[in-house]
């Protein structure tokens, strides 16, 4: 995740939005069923620890539903 954001803040612009999607989401069950889980650190948590070295969360609105979360976040001005 760490390299994903800093990836991010090296081509965008002033902002992202970005989705986290956590492992009991159907989709990424499915993704996962027939493999080990070797992704122990993907949680949200360390999603916005790396996510905040380079960018400040704006706004975060979890979707009741599917308990995904979107991010809006601002690129630090140190960039």
């Amino acid at each position: 995740m760490e390299h994903v954001a800093e990836m991010m803040a090296l081509f965008s612009t002033r902002y992202a939005i970005v989705e986290f999607i956590p492992k009991e989401d159907p989709k990424v069950q499915f993704l996962l069923k027939d493999r080990e889980d070797i992704f122990s650190g993907y949680n949200e948590r360390n999603f916005v620890a790396c996510f905040e070295k380079w960018f400040d969360v704006k706004v975060s609105h979890e979707c009741s539903q599917s308990k995904r979360t979107l991010y809006f976040f601002r690129k630090k001005d140190r960039l």
